[in-house]
């Protein structure tokens, strides 16, 4: 028992200085920042459902905001937007989206947003980094 207690605790230790001594959201509240000072509030955009909070709070419309997933896996979404990808004017890319696109080939739409977009301001880096990418075509 003590013996695990010696191994175990270095690693505890590290982990619980980095989850107190770093702020990991600086990306996300300038990216936040920056579509409330720059995207009008009845913008279409394909966010993550943290994004989908914070902005329906902020006062975007809540139908002109959709989780970026549902767009191709909720038919009551998807049907809302009869043009897919085309529908949508921004799409919010976070560390978990790109994460999760490349091994997703259900998520056709989201996947045209990204073809068919532009990065137009970024924040962070690593898995912490926030791309705002402006879909053109829409």
């Amino acid at each position: 028992m003590l013996l695990s207690a010696v191994v175990v605790a270095p690693a505890w230790f590290q982990t619980d200085l980095e989850l107190t001594s770093v702020d990991r959201t600086n990306s996300y509240r300038a990216a936040r920042d920056w579509l409330i000072t720059h995207v009008p509030t009845d913008a279409h955009m394909l966010v993550d459902n943290v994004y989908w909070i914070d902005l329906v709070e902020r006062g975007y419309q809540p139908a002109s905001l959709v989780w970026f997933y549902k767009l191709d896996l909720d038919p009551a979404v998807a049907g809302r937007f009869p043009e897919g990808w085309r529908d949508f004017d921004y799409i919010v890319a976070t560390g978990w989206d790109r994460t999760i696109l490349p091994g997703s080939p259900g998520l056709v739409q989201v996947r045209l947003a990204f073809d068919h977009s532009t990065v137009v301001a970024s924040f962070g880096s690593g898995s912490d980094r926030v791309v705002i990418r402006r879909i053109r075509g829409s």
